[in-house]
């Protein structure tokens, strides 16, 4: 018996010849399944690895957004108390509605910048998603493949005698081959509960955005109507009351 030892980057393959017989190339077709089994489930390990980096360093920028938003928000309720107590008043202050103005278009143009991050925010989710939902396919193809490998290899253990590869040896290989395949899909549940928890908290986050700005929107009216109060305040007094 002779021995033969491939260093492959996945794993360390190991197998037994018997030289008295020629090499087959059935076997030789095997073994190239068998190796294209290991190359596929090498690089999908590294693509695993690769885009649940991406999504670590996306759901950075995540935490980073909410953190500036929790400032907006802040910010906005503030503004909403002073605009609603302003208008409240029957004949408000001019000095406090200019205040109450002056706020208003300070935090416009904070807002404004904070859109502009959001707007990034969502073009760099799309592109996650887009570098996700290939390795779907890839997942499915492993199926695919290693079934294939599967129903030719049925072949080699039902003519074993013919062949000068070691039956015994090969099926003790073939289970490190299936450790492997353990261990990624170890790697492949860390990398989608990695992935949905990005997911998620981008997610809420949006729906939190998108409350906000309802609400911005109510009080972006009372500063248009403190603006008017400016020029007209009796009128606007009595379009209150109605």
């Amino acid at each position: 018996m002779a021995s033969k030892i491939i260093e492959h980057p996945l794993r360390t393959i190991e197998l037994t010849y018997d030289e008295l017989k020629p090499f087959h190339p059935f076997e030789e077709e095997m073994l190239d399944r068998y190796t294209t089994l290991h190359n596929f489930v090498k690089e999908l390990c590294e693509e695993y690895n690769k885009v649940q980096q991406s999504y670590k360093e996306h759901d950075d920028h995540i935490k980073q957004v909410i953190q500036r938003f929790r400032g907006i928000k802040v910010r906005m309720n503030h503004l909403n108390e002073v605009a609603t107590a302003a208008i409240g008043r029957m004949s408000p202050d001019a000095a406090e509605v200019e205040r109450v103005i002056s706020e208003g278009k300070d935090f416009k143009r904070l807002l404004n910048a904070f859109n502009n991050e959001v707007e990034r925010l969502a073009a760099e989710s799309n592109r996650m998603h887009q570098i996700f939902e290939p390795l779907d396919d890839k997942d499915e193809r492993l199926s695919e493949i290693f079934q294939e490998y599967k129903e030719f290899r049925g072949t080699f253990s039902d003519n074993q005698d013919n062949y000068s590869l070691d039956y015994t040896q090969y099926g003790n290989d073939e289970q490190g081959f299936l450790g492997s395949l353990s261990d990624m899909a170890g790697k492949q549940s860390e990398f989608i509960g990695v992935c949905n928890t990005v997911i998620d908290r981008y997610n809420f986050f949006v729906e939190e955005v998108e409350k906000t700005f309802a609400q911005w929107e109510k009080c972006n009216d009372m500063l248009e109507m403190l603006q008017l109060m400016q020029v007209r305040p009796y009128d606007i007094s009595m379009i209150c009351l109605n």
